[in-house]
């Protein structure tokens, strides 16, 4: 995913996450966080890279897989089926 420095407090916040947290989950400083949050400061190329990796590493984690939310266990019967006429094996 591509982010703009203007993106970071957005991304952070919706995260749930500190200044430090951020920062120490890039390997920078909070103040370095909180200048670039404020427009203070034009980080360094490396820097970015490793705040939008630390980002786009937490926003990964964040995402809901199918695999949490499908049913491992589907039926299917006519739709005219009256329900007490549906048997399901518990297998």
């Amino acid at each position: 995913m591509t982010y703009e420095l203007e993106e970071i407090r957005k991304i952070r916040k919706k995260l749930g996450m500190t200044q430090t947290e951020l920062a120490n989950r890039a390997g920078v400083s909070q103040s370095l966080i909180a200048k670039i949050e404020s427009g203070r400061i034009d980080p360094t190329y490396t820097k970015t890279k490793k705040i939008f990796a630390a980002l786009s590493e937490l926003e990964k984690k964040e995402e809901v897989k199918a695999e949490q939310l499908m049913a491992s266990r589907i039926i299917s019967v006519a739709s005219g089926t009256p329900i007490k006429g549906v048997r399901i094996n518990n297998t």
